[in-house]
C-alpha cells in the first residue's frame, strides 16, 4: 500500500476560495485557491483505497492518518520520509498500520 499527497491548483472561483481558501506563493504574487489530495493506493492491484481533497490548512500528515484507518494487520504501508514526525509514527502504531518505521 502507498500514500502520497500532493497539492492542487484550482479555478479562482468565489466558491472554491470560501471552501478552500488561498495560498500565497513567492513574494509579489497573486494568491490562488488551492487543494491537499491525499491518496491511499493498493500498488500491487492498482486500486484506490481511499483519497480524499483538502484545504491546504490540513496536513499529508492528517490524510495519512485518515487513510490509514483503513489498513489491514497484514499491509505494508509505504509513506514518504515527510510523514514520519514526531507524534504520527506513534500514532500509527497504535493503529497497527506499521510496526517499523524506515527513514533514509
Amino acid at each position: 500500500m502507498g500514500i502520497d499527497g500532493s497539492k492542487l491548483r484550482l479555478p479562482n472561483s468565489e466558491a472554491t476560495v470560501n471552501e478552500f481558501g488561498v495560498t500565497t506563493g513567492k513574494e509579489g504574487s497573486r494568491e490562488c485557491p488551492m487543494a491537499l489530495a491525499s491518496v491511499y493506493y493498493d500498488v500491487l492491484n492498482n486500486l484506490t483505497i481511499d483519497r480524499s481533497i483538502n484545504s491546504t490548512r490540513g496536513s499529508e500528515r492528517e490524510c495519512a492518518a485518515s487513510h490509514l484507518e483503513l489498513a489491514q494487520p497484514d499491509d505494508l504501508s509505504i509513506l514518504d520520509r515527510c510523514y514520519n514526525a514526531f507524534g504520527s509514527t506513534p500514532y500509527m502504531m497504535r493503529l497497527s498500520a506499521i510496526s517499523a518505521c524506515v527513514v533514509k
